[in-house]
């Protein structure tokens, strides 16, 4: 039986989609027109992404995640690490970013709000937001990868 496991609202048209190997609720998108990055989703979180790695000045063509089982020269060990992707634009770049280092939305959320109504009258909002990181690994930890142990960020 095939049946959706999520919806994600998305500002654009979606024109490639990569599901993050070894984490049955993360993928990564890019865009047909206007957006120039690729966004991180954790699909129980649809309304904003987990993460943008941005950087192209041109609409990103294609990604794909590296490996997760590759070579890493710096240690001499097989590294598990599968939090970079890789990534091409129409102008021309190639990029490669690790989801450390990529442009976090929940940390820019607006937490206040206000409204107005027909009589003048002011309503107001705030909440408490923490925007630490650790936070969010927390969270997507939650949220068991398929396979071997991680979390969202490594």
């Amino acid at each position: 039986d095939i049946s959706p496991i999520g919806r994600l609202f998305t500002a654009d048209g979606v024109s490639n989609i990569m599901w993050r190997p070894g984490y049955k609720f993360q993928l990564a998108t890019t865009y047909v027109s206007r957006i120039n990055r690729v966004d991180v989703w954790d699909i129980p979180q649809y309304w904003t992404p987990l993460a943008s790695c941005c950087g192209h000045k041109g609409l990103v063509t294609d990604l794909v995640w590296q490996d997760a089982h590759i070579r890493d020269q710096n240690v001499r060990q097989n590294s598990d690490d599968c939090s970079w992707i890789l990534s091409c634009s129409k102008d021309g770049s190639v990029q490669r970013q690790h989801l450390q280092n990529a442009y976090l939305p929940f940390q820019h959320t607006p937490n206040t709000s206000f409204s107005q109504d027909a009589e003048g009258n002011v309503v107001s909002s705030l909440c408490n937001i923490d925007r630490n990181r650790e936070q969010l690994r927390a969270k997507t930890n939650a949220y068991k990868p398929m396979e071997n142990g991680g979390g969202f960020l490594h």
